[in-house]
């Protein structure tokens, strides 16, 4: 099984698409905000416990910023 990761390409957009189309809600929005000096562009984080590995949010994001990775390699932070 695979679980969704953000990497450093994420920008924090407002309208994050993966984040709509995640059909288990499993990316929300961090407390973390970005480079941008606009205090509404947050990062985008994944919730490895509600995360089932199907790879829409990788699909819908814009900037290419989320991938998949083996169960085995996730980092819980």
């Amino acid at each position: 099984m695979k679980k969704a990761v953000v990497t450093e390409k994420c920008l924090g957009d407002p309208i994050c698409f993966a984040r709509l189309k995640c059909p288990s809600k499993a990316i929300k929005k961090s407390n973390r905000r970005t480079r941008m000096p606009i205090w509404f562009f947050k990062y985008s984080e994944v919730q490895p416990d509600k995360c089932v590995g199907c790879g829409t949010c990788v699909k819908n994001c814009l900037h290419k910023a989320i991938k998949l990775i083996p169960v085995e390699e996730h980092l819980y932070v």
